[in-house]
């Protein structure tokens, strides 16, 4: 069910089921605009983001980070620009998990 459609946004409930897929209102689909989306579940703060995309050909750059300085966000935005890594679809930025300090992107190749 589609709760408001008026505004800047729109949102509906979905059921949860573990084991069942989850199944969008042909209207959300088509509002969607693509036939598949990158669905990501942010572990820390348990949201899941959805990201319409053209095709399946997705990458994950994953970077866990041992000392974390200013001068490694410098190499590393460096390293993006020689790469050409342009077409970002999301990235987490620097985050903590637990102990662990991650730097994750997901690109289109």
């Amino acid at each position: 069910m589609v709760l408001d459609k008026e505004g800047a946004t729109s949102a509906i409930i979905l059921r949860l089921d573990a084991g069942k897929p989850v199944e969008f209102p042909a209207e959300f689909v088509a509002d969607i605009g693509e036939k598949a989306a990158l669905t990501v579940l942010h572990h820390k703060d348990k949201v899941v983001k959805l990201f319409p995309v053209a095709s399946e050909d997705i990458y994950l750059l994953r970077i866990e980070i041992s000392d974390l300085s200013r001068n490694f966000l410098k190499q590393l935005n460096f390293a993006f620009n020689d790469a050409k890594l342009s077409d970002i679809i999301f990235t987490t930025g620097v985050c903590l998990r637990g102990e662990r300090c991650y730097y994750e992107c997901y690109f289109i190749p």
